[in-house]
């Protein structure tokens, strides 16, 4: 099964990702055919797009998930 803790892991996961990939780029472009780094930004490009999408939905699910929790045990405080 799939708990909280899976998703939030996902999550920050997914954000590493995101933020250390044009570094990883950074470092393989003098590798690369000079023909190849577009097709790689462009394709770098639809994945940070897919990923934004993905943590944006487990952001949801998270807070849906958590809402009960906030309700029965931290709401009777304020």
């Amino acid at each position: 099964t799939v708990t909280a803790r899976h998703m939030a892991i996902l999550k920050r996961s997914l954000e590493l990702i995101i933020i250390t990939a044009p570094s990883v780029l950074a470092l393989l472009a003098p590798e690369l055919p000079k023909f190849g780094i577009a097709n790689i930004r462009r394709n770098m490009q639809t994945i940070e797009g897919d990923f934004e999408s993905h943590i944006n939905l487990l952001k949801t699910k998270l807070t849906s998930l958590l809402e009960p929790f906030f309700e029965k045990y931290i709401y009777n405080y304020f």
